[in-house]
C-alpha cells in the first residue's frame, strides 16, 4: 500500500466542511469524513489508476445529502 500525502490546509477544509453537513442532519458531517477517508483508501491502494502530475476527482456514491 502506498503512503497518501495531504496538504496541511486541506485539514481545516475538512473540519469546516464536516461541520457545515453536521449542521444540516445529525452524523450527516461524519458519513462525509467517512466518504473521505475511503476515497483515501482508494488512492492509496490504487495509485496508478491516475496519471501522475493532474488533478482528478473521486465521486462520494454513498455520501446523500437529505
Amino acid at each position: 500500500m502506498f503512503s497518501v500525502e495531504i496538504h496541511p490546509a486541506v485539514y481545516a477544509e475538512l473540519e469546516y466542511s464536516r461541520a457545515w453537513y453536521e449542521e444540516r442532519a445529525d452524523t450527516l458531517g461524519i458519513q462525509f469524513l467517512d466518504e473521505v477517508n475511503k476515497a483515501i483508501e482508494i488512492v492509496r491502494e490504487s495509485p496508478l489508476m491516475w496519471p501522475r502530475d493532474k488533478d482528478h476527482d473521486i465521486l462520494f456514491t454513498d455520501f446523500h445529502t437529505p
